[in-house]
């Protein structure tokens, strides 16, 4: 079948993510052992949920037993890390293109704050046909019903969507079990021998969007 839905993962797939140093700083003070178990954490804990991420912030201090003064630092390290959050040079190009012949989705784990203000501070939103973020539907990935949303709200069948996103646990297995066409936004080229994706790519230039 043809491809009528197009979905998009959000971060690290259409802008940056905060630079990877000052997220290893912001998970040693929290006490994890590095950004990625940090955010496997934020994966279980806080994405799936409409907590702020100050909230969430201080009662992880509180569990982790760490000193509630340490607030303030800890946050300002988070707040640093918007420096470095910006718009991949394809994203606008690609959804200006695609807007015009296929319905968008924006499918994403992301915190009520940072994702809605992300959206807006990139005027991302008249882009998308549907924005669906875990923070606000209570499911994130790699929960297939989360992904399941995307054909409830559609009413198209699996095979006529098309998901890209760059993580090759949250994103491609539980949207391949779903029969979605898949494409590994691989942009630092780290997994070129991953097999589960239907195309890898390392840019969405790449994509020849015209022959779906």
């Amino acid at each position: 079948m043809k491809i009528k839905v197009i979905v998009f993962d959000f971060w690290q797939t259409l802008i940056s993510g905060s630079d990877r140093k000052i997220i290893n700083k912001l998970a040693k003070e929290l006490h994890f052992k590095d950004y990625k178990e940090f955010w496997d954490y934020c994966d279980d804990n806080l994405f799936a949920y409409k907590t702020k991420f100050d909230d969430f912030l201080k009662n992880l201090i509180k569990k982790r037993n760490i000193e509630p003064t340490k607030f303030k630092k800890i946050k300002n390290i988070f707040d640093r890390g918007w420096e470095s959050v910006g718009l991949y040079n394809d994203t606008i190009p690609t959804l200006k293109k695609l807007k015009e012949n296929f319905k968008l989705v924006l499918l994403s784990n992301t915190e009520t704050t940072t994702g809605n203000h992300a959206l807006e501070l990139f005027g991302l939103k008249k882009y998308f046909d549907g924005i669906i973020l875990s923070c606000d539907v209570g499911l994130a990935k790699p929960d297939t019903r989360f992904f399941q949303l995307v054909l409830d709200e559609f009413l198209v069948d699996p095979s006529e969507v098309l998901f890209i996103g760059d993580h090759i646990i949250n994103d491609i297995p539980p949207a391949k079990k779903l029969g979605f066409k898949t494409i590994l936004l691989d942009r630092e080229r780290k997994h070129q021998e991953y097999k589960q994706a239907d195309m890898i790519v390392d840019s969405l230039n790449k994509i020849d969007f015209d022959s779906m």
